[in-house]
């Protein structure tokens, strides 16, 4: 009785280690109407991405990374947040975007 106690203990124990926290990684090279990589680990699938300050929403994801054609104009400041499929959330860093060389519709 008291080695199936330690087995369940030690597996749920293994099961909270293996579920990393929900982390995003703040772009530090955002530049107007260039791709950027958004991307993040931990959670649990599906993700769900948008940037705060533009009010521009990417929809569900279901892998750690988000390509982003970024249609903000240089000089601005914004901030992604991240929800995951259990409604934890986490927000970059606030980042600038940086002037970049393409053109591109802007929001």
């Amino acid at each position: 009785m008291l080695a199936g106690i330690v087995v369940v203990t030690v597996a749920l124990a293994a099961s909270v280690l293996a579920q990393s926290p929900l982390t995003i990684n703040t772009p530090w090279d955002a530049h107007r109407c260039e791709t950027t990589m958004i991307a993040w680990k931990g959670g649990e699938r599906s993700f769900f991405l948008r940037s705060t300050e533009v009010v521009e929403s990417f929809g569900t994801l279901g892998s750690n990374a988000f390509f982003w054609n970024t249609n903000v104009p240089a000089g601005d400041e914004i901030q992604m947040e991240l929800i995951d499929a259990t409604g934890k959330f986490v927000l970059s860093a606030p980042f600038v975007i940086q002037p970049g060389s393409n053109n591109c519709t802007l929001l």
